[in-house]
């Protein structure tokens, strides 16, 4: 696969927060409610113990989940060199710079049914969805902010090509994006650490390859003093009970 990079439009949903919806475009911008200081997330354990249990309480109570699964927790700290190689691995994740989706439909289905294989839990009635929340450590955010694309400008049949990642121990499929001009992409501008964007990896409910696309970005308008990006995403697959 051949990866090129388009300048392409990113517009400011800061003000406009209320038009973004998870049902219709694949995203939106939630309020975080968390006791967890900047401080806190310099340690794995106080993550997974505090941060990662008020992310499953909120998507809990915010979209009626039944159950919920952690998948993924990932911390960014982007390094001063970066998006420069410095010669060795970065200590840290860096931000993505390739518009992708995390999941095809095939490792969503995949990846959930080992889960509950794994863990012991019987398969589920009704429908899942897997979901990323993605915040800055610090705020305001300016340097390389997250941009996602309004789903309902993705043409699924041409858009996406499917990628295969490969791991130590493992492989899983993702999503590359090809450029088209109807895209329409967005992003918060001076996002601060209470509030998250919610999106999209796919949806059972729905067809295909369903997920949002998403990359950060180099911001022309980012300060040269600006402190380097430091982030969270979680990775969480919520169960809803079929509705009688």
């Amino acid at each position: 696969m051949v990866t090129d990079f388009v300048e392409v439009l990113v517009s400011d949903l800061r003000r406009q927060e209320h038009k973004a919806s998870l049902e219709t475009c694949g995203f939106e911008i939630r309020g975080l409610r968390s006791t967890m200081a900047y401080e806190d997330f310099g340690g794995q354990e106080r993550v997974d113990a505090v941060y990662v249990e008020d992310v499953k309480t909120q998507l809990r109570e915010d979209f009626g989940a039944s159950h919920i699964d952690i998948m993924r927790v990932r911390v960014r700290r982007r390094h001063p060199h970066f998006p420069l190689s410095i010669g060795t691995s970065f200590e840290h994740h860096q931000p993505s710079t390739a518009a992708h989706i995390d999941t095809t439909m095939d490792s969503a289905k995949a990846m959930v049914k080992d889960l509950l294989l794994h863990t012991g839990q019987s398969c589920r009635q009704g429908y899942f969805q897997i979901l990323n929340v993605w915040k800055p450590l610090r705020g305001p955010l300016e340097d390389w902010p997250l941009a996602v694309c309004d789903q309902q400008t993705v043409d699924t049949t041409t858009d996406l090509a499917q990628s295969t990642i490969l791991h130590q121990d493992y492989a899983n499929h993702n999503c590359q994006v090809h450029y088209n001009k109807n895209q329409r992409w967005f992003y918060l501008s001076r996002q601060q650490p209470d509030e998250i964007m919610i999106f999209r990896q796919f949806d059972s409910r729905r067809p295909g390859n369903n997920g949002t696309p998403h990359s950060s970005f180099a911001d022309p308008s980012t300060p040269a003093q600006a402190t380097p990006r430091e982030s969270v995403e979680v990775m969480a697959v919520l169960h809803f009970q079929p509705k009688i």
